[in-house]
């Protein structure tokens, strides 16, 4: 056998060792648990030998075969990320509930009701979910500012869950557990490649004295926005970047995306019970590690003396939350674009609260409305 042809076999064979090696380190298989007389579809991860529940077999999902997860997410099965917590918090309160002498449906914040009748009884929804088969269909809500909605269709019938839209309800975390979990992720993030912004869809204005093009994209909150500012010279523009114009340029740093890898972190994470990190990265890893999920914007609080404070808002639509950075440095290191920038950010900040800032740094007096 030539030696080329040898070599190519030992390579494809060493490709489906390792290959079968990570099929069994990381995969998602369908089983079920008996519950009297039910079978109760799971979704189980079992990751490097150890087994755990990821929720319940929705009808979505591949019926046949071993379904494999990449990485630290089931966004291959749970394609919107507050389903997997809707789905695990179901899983857990139906297993607790049929372990229960409670002949009813007893859960004040999960409303069950099947073909429009509610006071289910436990032989109702462990009969209606161990029916689920590939066949069965589903509908999933989450535009309500307060509430989840799902519906199956199983055979002609149909089951409505509704829930709180809260993570803390539907994770079980608390605030700091929370706020642990998103520094957590932030490490371990793969950072993205940054992406233009698509200026030619904002809203475009000309102002004078002096001459400029704006193209600005507000945000849901007050105050932030996207901008991005060029000069007008004659019949060309040119991107503003002058130490003479500070929050222009700064928005354009953000928004054109000129070179931050030369721009250093020093970010203090402000977690809740008086607890704080510190992460250091160059501005542009932060950047494209926060695009991962989240949308930027911009509020320019106060230009004085040759520094700048502004704050950074990462909304996180999905989980109808943001995450808030903040820091003040001098006019010199923006336009330089040099240095090392201290920042401070509190993470996982629910949208439907107003946040006070001072409630985690005294020094610092800003309030936001996230509504």
């Amino acid at each position: 056998m030539k030696h080329w042809l040898r070599f190519l076999i030992i390579v494809v064979m060493q490709f489906v060792f390792v290959f079968c090696i990570v099929l069994y380190a990381n995969e998602i298989t369908f089983d079920s648990i008996r519950i009297d007389k039910y079978d109760l579809p799971l979704v189980i991860q079992n990751l490097n030998g150890e087994e755990s529940l990821k929720g319940l077999r929705l009808p979505y999902c591949p019926a046949d075969s071993v379904f494999i997860a990449q990485g630290y997410e089931l966004n291959e099965i749970y394609q919107q990320p507050y389903l997997l917590l809707f789905n695990q918090k179901l899983m857990q309160t139906l297993i607790v509930f049929s372990k229960e002498k409670k002949e009813y449906w007893n859960d004040a914040n999960i409303d069950l009701q099947i073909n429009n009748k509610g006071k289910l009884k436990k032989n109702e929804i462990l009969s209606f979910f161990s029916t689920l088969d590939e066949n069965s269909n589903y509908e999933y809500y989450t535009s309500d500012s307060k509430w989840l909605q799902m519906k199956i269709i199983n055979q002609g019938n149909i089951m409505q869950i509704t829930m709180p839209k809260e993570r803390q309800y539907l994770s079980g975390m608390d605030k700091k557990e929370l706020g642990d979990y998103w520094l957590e992720r932030l490490d371990r993030i793969i950072p993205n490649k940054l992406q233009n912004f698509n200026i030619e869809q904002w809203h475009t204005y000309a102002i004078q004295d002096p001459a400029m093009t704006i193209y600005e994209e507000k945000s849901n909150t007050d105050g932030f926005s996207r901008k991005v500012y060029y000069f007008i010279e004659g019949d060309s523009t040119k991107l503003v970047w002058d130490s003479k114009y500070p929050a222009e340029s700064l928005y354009n740093l953000f928004f054109s995306y000129k070179n931050e890898d030369q721009i250093n972190l020093n970010i203090k994470f402000l977690l809740y019970g008086d607890n704080s990190r510190t992460r250091e990265m160059t501005l542009h890893e932060f950047l494209a590690k926060m695009s991962n999920d989240c949308q930027l914007s911009l509020l320019v609080e106060e230009v004085k003396d040759d520094r700048i404070s502004f704050s950074l808002l990462f909304e996180e639509a999905i989980y109808d939350q943001v995450h808030l950075l903040y820091t003040t440095i001098s006019v010199n290191e923006l336009i330089s674009q040099s240095g090392i920038w201290d920042a401070k950010m509190i993470l996982s900040i629910p949208r439907d609260e107003s946040i006070k800032i001072k409630k985690f740094d005294g020094d610092y007096r800003g309030r936001f409305l996230l509504r």
